[in-house]
């Protein structure tokens, strides 16, 4: 059977001990030693630069130095990985055991212990842990190469969909704007003459066009709500509701109570994006224009539970998962220009940010949605 070989480097000057720990490890049935001797710090250290080595048993007291002075020499070495060392110390020598572990040494052995087989494990067992070391380290750099790599074509494929947006946008809201310009000019140009039914098909015209460029614009949106760069900031969330609400323009007559709100460390943007659609859509989809929302949150552990509540229709049970899919407009019969797509983002700037989504409601009793944001601390 075909034996592991080590090579092993004895840093000790007095012969008689070298030549204790050359026949103890030679009993070792397990592996096979070529064992090398150096009776110096210096002729140590030239046989660690000239040989590949897989462990050192370095004594303390050497002619030109200390171990200590050994292994700091040894890893200014930075031309090559450095073999585990075992340090041979004396009796009460601990403190000097701790600054040899420190410095880089992988274990120590006092010498008033000292026993054949204790050698033995102790070099077999510095040699297995540099080798679990090794490949930990290989696997790490395996990994973030990986990491790098899906990084890189993650970004590549982010700026590809920025590119893509950017030109459906343009390549299909175009001649919707012209088919809507065209419509009015029109009617400019029969005004007087234009029968009042025709006027209706113009203005039923342009609200078409109208609601495909919503649907553009809210499917652009969808499939940028997970891209995001990452970056956080500090969001005052009363202060993010208050531009929400601003950028909503609701009803004088609505009511929206706004419950006190953390500050938070979060994509401001995409919390912004949240809340738009969920108070947008309690707004949109009431029946009454002063109806009532209210905002709360309620701090979790590790996130935050964030809830929109208003008391408008309701939504029957049946229909709370599938108003999350795509196209699936809340009351539909209600909002005939509204693109379904809302809680779609919703759903998925939420999940994208390791939260979840959902609701409660009954009809004739109101609904509430309530989306979990993870803290970022």
């Amino acid at each position: 059977m075909n034996l592991p070989t080590f090579t092993l480097l004895i840093v000790e000057d007095v012969m008689e001990s070298r030549e204790l720990y050359r026949n103890c490890l030679l009993t070792d049935g397990s592996c096979e030693y070529n064992l090398l001797e150096a009776a110096s710090v210096a002729e140590g250290l030239e046989f660690c630069q000239t040989r590949s080595i897989d462990a050192i048993l370095l004594d303390y007291l050497l002619p030109d130095g200390d171990g200590l002075k050994f292994l700091e020499a040894l890893a200014a070495q930075n031309n090559r990985i450095n073999p585990p060392v075992v340090m041979m110390t004396a009796y009460g020598d601990e403190t000097i055991a701790v600054q040899a572990m420190k410095l880089g040494a992988q274990d120590y052995l006092p010498k008033h212990k000292f026993s054949p087989q204790l050698l033995v494990s102790t070099i077999r067992g510095a040699i297995e842990n540099a080798r679990l070391r090794r490949q930990l380290q290989q696997s790490q750099a395996q990994l973030q190469a990986e990491r790098e790599r899906a990084q890189a074509t993650l970004e590549h494929r982010n700026q590809e969909l920025h590119s893509f947006v950017h030109t459906v946008s343009h390549d299909l809201k175009a001649p919707l704007r012209a088919i809507a310009n065209l419509s009015k000019w029109i009617e400019e140009d029969l005004e007087g003459t234009l029968p009042a039914a025709a006027q209706q098909q113009m203005r039923l015209l342009r609200s078409r066009v109208d609601r495909v460029q919503a649907t553009i614009d809210g499917l652009l949106h969808y499939a940028l709500s997970g891209q995001t760069d990452g970056s956080s900031e500090s969001v005052d969330v009363a202060q993010l509701l208050a531009d929400v609400i601003d950028s909503l323009s609701p009803p004088p007559t609505f009511r929206i109570e706004i419950a006190p709100m953390p500050i938070v460390t979060s994509n401001r943007i995409r919390l912004f994006q949240v809340f738009a659609n969920l108070i947008g859509n309690a707004i949109e989809h009431h029946h009454r224009s002063d109806g009532s929302i209210q905002v709360a949150v309620r701090e979790l552990e590790d996130a935050y539970e964030f809830s929109v509540a208003d008391d408008g229709v309701g939504i029957a049970p049946e229909q709370h998962e599938r108003i999350f899919g795509m196209f699936q407009a809340v009351n539909p019969q209600n909002r005939p220009d509204s693109t379904g797509i809302g809680l779609a983002i919703v759903k998925k700037i939420v999940e994208s940010q390791g939260g979840t989504v959902w609701l409660e409601s009954q009809i004739g009793e109101g609904t509430t949605f309530y989306f979990t944001w993870v803290k970022h601390i």
